[in-house]
């Protein structure tokens, strides 16, 4: 299960739905272990759609591509960041652009992906 407090961009009725998460160890192997399955993502703790996890990736913030940024949450690099220290800033786990992030990307038809 996948959760969002906020629909950014409208993302979540995209085909593809990108989401960057603060890193955990158990997080980054929960979300390896589900790599092609089908995952609830959910909106304000309802179920909004169902999401196939295609990738994973863990990235330092300050190396996630810009374009990136903008899919997730139609912010700019700097606004981004900013958003992710005022969610983040107190976390023991938090080291400003260095801190680490999980990258996920979601297909909503995965019978394309395994297409192609």
């Amino acid at each position: 299960m996948v959760d969002f407090y906020k629909n950014w961009n409208g993302k979540l009725d995209w085909g593809i739905i990108p989401t960057i998460r603060f890193y955990t160890v158990d997080k980054y192997i929960y979300y390896l272990d589900k790599i092609g399955y089908p995952l609830p993502i959910n909106l304000k703790g309802k179920k909004h759609c169902i999401g196939y996890l295609w990738q994973v990736k863990k990235l330092l913030l300050k190396n996630i591509p810009s374009y990136f940024t903008f899919a997730d949450s139609g912010l700019t690099p700097p606004d981004f960041y900013e958003l992710m220290a005022k969610m983040y800033s107190k976390k023991p786990e938090w080291k400003g652009d260095n801190t680490l992030m999980i990258i996920l990307l979601f297909v909503k038809d995965f019978s394309e992906v395994k297409a192609k």
